[in-house]
């Protein structure tokens, strides 16, 4: 009668042995914990353009946006993104005029968020959030639109409540 043993033993041992501790060592050196979720959209799809305009009506800045105007791509916004180009944002539009409330939950981009009315007219403005904050941004009036771009914006165009925005969409 014929057993098993002794199958195990020599050359093939010494083999498995050295391929189980080469792959030990290997994972020894890996130290990064890779993230539950990538994040590699950091590009805008530009669906239109907004000029900021002063009371005035002297056109401060142009801005290429994205819009999210349903529930899904505004209870997304800008989270997951780690940069935002220059000169771009993102547009919410909403069915009605209400007063607003925004998070920074999951978006790693501080923002300025520029809350406006029916008619375009911004009465409120909330510069430079900190990413990652479950603190509420909120409008001080009633808003239908808001406008996210990158914190600082609003200080370097000299974009003010009072001022006016129009949206030109593709």
């Amino acid at each position: 009668m014929r057993t098993c043993q002794g199958v195990f033993t020599g050359p093939l041992v010494v083999a498995v042995g050295v391929l189980l501790a080469c792959l030990c060592v290997s994972c020894l050196g890996q130290t990064e914990i890779a993230p539950e979720k990538a994040v590699t959209e950091s590009e805008i799809t530009a669906e239109g353009t907004v000029a900021f305009l002063a009371e005035t009506g002297d056109e401060l800045a142009r801005v290429a946006v994205e819009i999210a105007d349903d529930d899904a791509t505004r209870s997304k916004g800008l989270m997951n993104r780690r940069s935002l180009p220059s000169m771009t944002g993102m547009l919410f539009v909403y069915e009605e005029n209400r007063p607003r409330s925004f998070w920074m939950k999951n978006t790693y981009i501080p923002l300025d968020m520029i809350f406006l009315d029916r008619d375009g007219k911004i009465v409120n403005i909330v510069e430079k959030t900190q990413p990652l904050s479950v603190r509420s941004c909120r409008s001080v009036l009633p808003a239908r639109y808001v406008i996210e771009v990158n914190a600082g914006f609003c200080e370097k165009y000299g974009v003010a409540v009072g001022g006016i925005v129009w949206l030109e969409r593709f």
